[in-house]
């Protein structure tokens, strides 16, 4: 726990007095903000996605067949475009097509991201990345997870 508050620029003191106990005082930085995510995993990797922007999500194989020409599938009497992540992250997509679809309120309407498992819910603190030149702008953040693992923060409106 303190690894990972200082590694966001926090700090923290332990005051103890005998016999009335421990007080732990935590400062983090005001540019750190806490987040409700749902934890998505793309082969070994695990990404963040604002629960906010979440409508819905359910496994592929209950939503079979897609129209894999036009990459859509049918939700709840809906159309919906289908877009991989894998494709999006330039991963290799796997002959037999399996996982979870995360259906997603983006900027430009509601989308379905194929993931390979959906993991869980979290609440996460927010690290702001700093953009490289050339990279891919696929993600808008960062967190370390609970077990301590780095996860980048999907910025869903680079992937529809």
């Amino acid at each position: 726990v303190l690894h990972g508050i200082q590694s966001l620029g926090g700090r923290v003191e332990i005051a103890t007095v005998q016999g009335a106990g421990t007080a732990f005082t935590v400062w983090l930085p005001l540019s750190v903000a806490m987040l409700r995510a749902l934890l998505v995993r793309v082969e070994d990797e695990t990404y963040a996605i604002p629960l906010s922007l979440v409508h819905t999500t359910c496994r592929l194989a209950d939503h079979l067949p897609l129209n894999e020409a036009s990459q859509s599938m049918h939700l709840d009497g809906r159309r919906l475009s289908l877009v991989s992540l894998r494709s999006r992250l330039g991963l290799p997509t796997p002959d037999d097509v399996s996982g979870h679809v995360v259906v997603l309120e983006g900027s430009a309407g509601r989308f379905a991201l194929l993931v390979d498992a959906c993991i869980s819910q979290q609440e996460i603190v927010v690290k702001p990345l700093q953009r490289v030149r050339g990279a891919a702008a696929r993600f808008t953040a960062a967190t370390i997870l609970a077990d301590g693992s780095p996860s980048l923060i999907l910025d869903i409106n680079s992937l529809n």
